[in-house]
């Protein structure tokens, strides 16, 4: 298939132009999913490789006989340099996918100079804060047991993540990694695919925006029902403003909101 071929039932153009969003990729819905498993599977892959390395070289253990034992008393020096591997890759291999079979990483990406910055930024802020409160507001007051069980999941994973001290490469996987690999996979890679088809720019945001809620899985619903919402609200930002920088901004906010909420909820229990 050729990068402009139409794969069955979708009809892809060559290009999506859609308000300020304008992107061209040279791949179609199916394959591009395909490479974003691909992705998955090798940053898991690569990020085990470079963690037994790092293990190695920085404790000169025997990976074979003492890393059962290692691992038990590095559980959050193993965790954090597990979580900086991950992101970094994802991050690099989702750009290497894009430049594959003649793609400009900038356009199947959306990386472009925001328009309008100032007042899309502002309505973002807007956007993003008013439904933050509701978000918080309603899950505290009508989905009690939900927000206990996520805050409770968020909790172990920063405590590990806190007792390391590689703690700072835990929150900067997070903060900064996290958003940038999802938002490159999702609302990059995979948006530019799907909205270059008949469904169009909302119909490949609603399937994108689902499937980086499914990501989370483990989530309550209330809480992947945010999610999901998250993501359609970022859409309507990247539809906007043309750039996947503003929709990664917004996403490395939002967590380190989270982050620093949890941190200093574990600070407070601590003393």
């Amino acid at each position: 298939m050729s990068s402009n071929d139409a794969e069955p039932g979708f009809y892809p153009k060559a290009a999506t132009h859609s308000g300020s969003y304008n992107t061209s990729t040279p791949w179609g819905p199916f394959g591009a999913i395909g490479i974003c498993v691909a992705v998955l599977i090798f940053q898991v892959i690569l990020a085990i490789i470079i963690l037994a390395g790092w293990i190695v070289s920085a404790y000169g253990i025997d990976i074979i006989g003492e890393v059962e034992q290692f691992l038990g008393e590095e559980t959050g020096d193993v965790v954090n340099m597990f979580f900086i591997s991950f992101e970094v890759l994802g991050v690099l291999l989702i750009m290497l996918a894009a430049g594959l079979r003649g793609g400009s990483i900038s356009r199947v990406l959306a990386l472009t100079r925001p328009k309008n910055f100032i007042r899309e930024a502002i309505i973002a802020i807007i956007l993003i804060g008013v439904f933050g409160l509701i978000y918080e507001y309603g899950q505290r007051h009508f989905f009690p047991s939900s927000a206990a069980a996520d805050m409770q999941g968020m909790i172990k994973i920063l405590t590990i993540v806190m007792q390391s001290d590689l703690w700072w490469l835990g929150l900067l996987a997070m903060v900064i990694g996290a958003p940038l690999s999802e938002e490159m996979m999702f609302r990059g890679f995979l948006l530019s695919a799907f909205s270059k088809t008949r469904i169009g720019y909302w119909g490949a945001a609603i399937i994108v925006s689902a499937m980086w809620a499914l990501l989370h899985a483990g989530y309550s619903i209330v809480a992947l029902s945010a999610i999901f919402t998250l993501g359609m609200i970022m859409a309507l930002v990247l539809k906007r403003t043309g750039s996947l920088w503003m929709t990664i901004a917004i996403h490395i906010v939002w967590n380190s909101i989270a982050a620093y909420g949890i941190v200093h909820l574990i600070g407070t229990r601590a003393v």
